[in-house]
């Protein structure tokens, strides 16, 4: 069945208007839209959230067909418009990825995600020994960005006394170790601003532990997974794990007064890596 039309029959749309809003060359199967529903593990009146698994990029682009922002309908429901992006995760990061359900709330989000107002704590191996420690300890390193996207590459301004640093932009990572062994160290990351790559180019150049399978801030060591059908495929070990959203405001004015806090499970490949290289659940307090 045609997307335009799956979705006439879900929201009973016109399939005019639907067809408006469908990219051209973008189609997807009744399976894709299943795929992408399960992924889904937070939904109320304004925020839905998915578990956004590795290799599905979150934007287009002239090689990248199949991506979250082109299934977005297939998240609309009964709702006049479909769910609208208000940040972003790398091709190769999994993990937590939250959609405004409606105009206003997509406006509060970007703003919280713009004012870095979220908390938000990643899990991430490592390509280098760190002994365990719990303190939650901090990276205060300015980036500086070069070069244009897909090439686009980031550089952690070490010498702050550098004439480059005006060019920088300001960002903080607080970090602990949960454990490590042999060239391996898994750590949880809490970004305390949000920017491109910040976590990527804080563990490869400041704490010179690059994330395993980063193939751009990497030294080499990528893993290989198997398949249930025979193929390979080299994930990155970077999950956003746990997003909390404080002090919403609802559309009546109200604030609620417990966070609103989503968690996405570890892919299976993660869990297992963890256990075979650290002998503990990654997730596991």
């Amino acid at each position: 069945m045609r997307l335009d039309r799956y979705l006439h029959l879900q929201t009973k749309l016109p399939t005019s208007a639907i067809q408006k809003k469908i990219r051209k060359n973008e189609s997807f199967s009744e399976k894709e839209i299943e795929s992408i529903r399960s992924m889904i593990i937070y939904k109320d009146d304004e925020i839905l959230a998915i578990n956004k698994p590795q290799g599905l990029a979150t934007q287009g682009g002239p090689k990248t067909l199949k991506h979250v922002d082109g299934l977005l309908h297939a998240l609309q429901f009964d709702y006049p418009d479909p769910p609208r992006l208000v940040h972003r995760l790398d091709k190769n990061t999994t993990g937590v990825l939250i959609l405004g359900r409606t105009r206003s709330a997509a406006g509060k989000l970007s703003h919280m995600f713009h004012e870095s107002t979220m908390d938000k704590m990643y899990i991430a191996i490592v390509t280098k020994f760190l002994p365990r420690n719990l303190t939650y300890r901090e990276i205060d390193v300015p980036l500086r960005y070069g070069g244009k996207p897909p090439f686009e590459k980031v550089t952690c301004m070490l010498d702050q006394g550098s004439s480059l640093i005006e060019n920088c932009k300001s960002a903080i990572t607080h970090y602990q170790v949960l454990a490590g062994t042999g060239d391996y160290a898994l750590l949880r990351l809490y970004p305390k601003t949000g920017r491109k790559h910040q976590l990527r180019s804080h563990c490869a150049y400041v704490l010179k532990a690059p994330i395993l399978g980063d193939d751009k801030y990497g030294l080499g060591k990528i893993d290989k997974v198997d398949t249930r059908l025979g193929t390979t495929f080299k994930p990155m070990y970077l999950h956003l794990n746990r997003l909390i959203i404080n002090n919403w405001r609802t559309p009546e004015g109200k604030i609620l007064t417990r966070p609103i806090e989503i968690t996405a499970p570890l892919p299976s490949y993660f869990k297992k890596k963890s256990e075979e290289i650290f002998g503990i659940d990654a997730e596991s307090d």
